[in-house]
């Protein structure tokens, strides 16, 4: 194993490290170099080292890098004059900054929630005081007792009397009367038929009393069910209608409609029943 990581560092050292997630850190690869890594971490990098070029190229300038000669040292005069030449690096400040910027506003904007909700909780709080205070009742005036007035009489005579209750029961306003607006009786009244009648076979003769102002009239047959079977108009106040489409035994409803000159309509009804036979 050792012999062929040798290899491979000296194949690889030349290249450039290009590190993974997998990699070792620095400070691992340089005891590895220096052989101050332990056996077990020890054999792990070498498994990895195997698999990775860029941490044998790592490990191979390591190890190059303990030959070589150290330079000669250079004069101090021309060490501090390249120190003064190089900018000290100072750590920002920014971040810090806002911070503290943050903090501040943070603390101002709850600052100002506490003052508005202070002066609201006391105007909240005067609000039904005031209220009591104006609801309650006034004293009413004492009367010195200790110093008399010097004249009782005229003190009588500025104090009204008070009021006597009548003996006499307090009587109500009556509510004043509504007379109920005339009915429009110019509906129709059926003579035949009846609600509830049952009528044999045959035609139906329909007659109604005549109705005031009426022009004309509309009869009409309907099932239960809603659908119109006869509709017939006329001008007089019978109307004699077929009754080949009724059934024996079934209940039907009978409409006379009047029709009025300011085109105003009146409708009245009656249900009846045809008979078996």
């Amino acid at each position: 194993m050792e012999e062929e990581l040798k290899r491979l560092f000296q194949d690889g050292s030349n290249g450039e490290r290009r590190t993974g997630w997998r990699c070792a850190n620095e400070s691992d690869l340089a005891a590895y170099a220096d052989g101050a890594l332990g056996s077990g971490p020890r054999a792990s990098l070498e498994k990895h080292l195997a698999d990775c070029a860029s941490c044998r190229a790592q490990v191979a300038f390591l190890i190059n890098s303990s030959d070589w000669v150290d330079p000669p040292d250079v004069p101090s005069p021309l060490l501090a004059k390249a120190k003064s030449l190089v900018p000290e690096k100072r750590k920002p400040t920014f971040g810090f900054r806002w911070r503290w910027a943050t903090g501040a506003l943070a603390a101002c904007i709850v600052l100002a929630f506490l003052v508005v909700f202070a002066l609201r909780l006391r105007s909240s709080d005067a609000g039904p005081q005031q209220a009591v205070k104006q609801n309650e009742p006034k004293p009413a005036a004492e009367v010195n007792t200790a110093n008399p007035p010097a004249n009782p009489d005229l003190l009588a005579a500025a104090s009204p009397p008070p009021a006597t209750k009548s003996s006499q029961p307090r009587t109500e306003p009556s509510a004043p009367t509504v007379r109920s607006a005339p009915t429009d009786n110019r509906s129709p009244k059926l003579l035949f038929p009846h609600d509830g009648e049952v009528i044999g076979r045959g035609p139906i003769s329909v007659r109604w009393e005549p109705v005031a102002e009426a022009v004309s009239y509309d009869v009409s047959i309907m099932s239960t069910a809603g659908d119109t079977l006869v509709e017939r108009s006329t001008d007089t106040t019978s109307l004699t209608v077929p009754a080949d489409g009724l059934l024996a035994g079934t209940k039907y409803f009978v409409y006379v409609r009047a029709h009025f000159r300011d085109a105003r309509t009146s409708r009245t009804s009656a249900a009846f029943r045809t008979g078996n036979h």
